[in-house]
């Protein structure tokens, strides 16, 4: 079984900023990971071209900032918030392995969801999670919410955000209240900051925490950044980038 183990820092008010289009399914994974896990963050909402200009940005994915660390897509970022605050878990029945391996999943289905004719595959995935609580749980895990909750919840979220139809799921006696309560969980808005990439290390720390779990499915990148000093990026495993 994978154990992640956590290190909270000695402070634990953490500095945390995405940089992000606020859109699109990786987006709302990370906005749920943040709120189930009860952190106050930042969101530097740029515009796609300009995301291009972030360290690991040209991968077209969420940037989770950490003081000097930076986590590419909402993968490496959940293994880096569980490092770093393990409370509330993103794991509720201590299996790690099924949610983690969900990420897979998930991102495949919102891509060829939207080539399915008809919205059948939208249907049979639906009908996968009624199945997962079918028991009566309000969660997929149990009665506490966790990362296989979001990693179900945002695909589905980002389809409504492009303009299908949810009314069949929403109103469904078993999807409709698990939908809204993975809706509900905690903040849904980080507090809006301005930022550029001339800009990113500006007065922020370096981290002395490591993270051998971001290293164990990514390489590190150490790169010096614009005259800033040196910065620290891990890029998610489910993109692969070109040359």
């Amino acid at each position: 079984m994978i154990k992640l183990e956590s290190r909270t820092p000695r402070d634990a008010k953490l500095t945390i900023i995405v940089h992000s289009t606020g859109a699109g399914p990786d987006h709302h994974r990370l906005d749920r990971i943040l709120a189930l896990k009860k952190l106050s963050w930042s969101l530097n909402q740029v515009k796609q071209q300009t995301l291009a200009n972030f360290p690991g940005g040209e991968d077209g994915l969420p940037i989770l900032q950490f003081g000097r660390c930076f986590f590419c897509g909402s993968l490496v970022s959940t293994l880096a918030l569980e490092r770093l605050k393990g409370e509330p878990t993103l794991f509720p029945n201590g299996n790690c392995g099924m949610p983690l391996a969900l990420a897979w999943w998930s991102n495949g289905f919102f891509r060829d969801v939207q080539n399915s004719p008809g919205g059948r595959l939208l249907q049979k995935y639906c009908t996968l999670i009624s199945r997962q609580i079918a028991d009566g749980r309000n969660f997929l895990q149990g009665h506490r919410p966790g990362l296989a909750d979001v990693h179900s919840y945002a695909p589905l979220c980002a389809l409504k955000e492009c303009g299908w139809d949810m009314t069949t799921l929403e109103s469904d006696p078993l999807l409709g209240p698990w939908f809204h309560r993975v809706a509900n969980i905690g903040s849904t808005n980080g507090q809006v900051v301005t930022m550029g990439a001339n800009d990113l290390l500006d007065n922020l720390p370096v981290s002395a925490t490591d993270f051998p779990e971001c290293d164990a499915i990514a390489d590190k990148e150490i790169m010096a950044w614009q005259n800033q000093g040196t910065l620290y990026l891990w890029r998610s495993p489910l993109t692969a980038r070109a040359g």
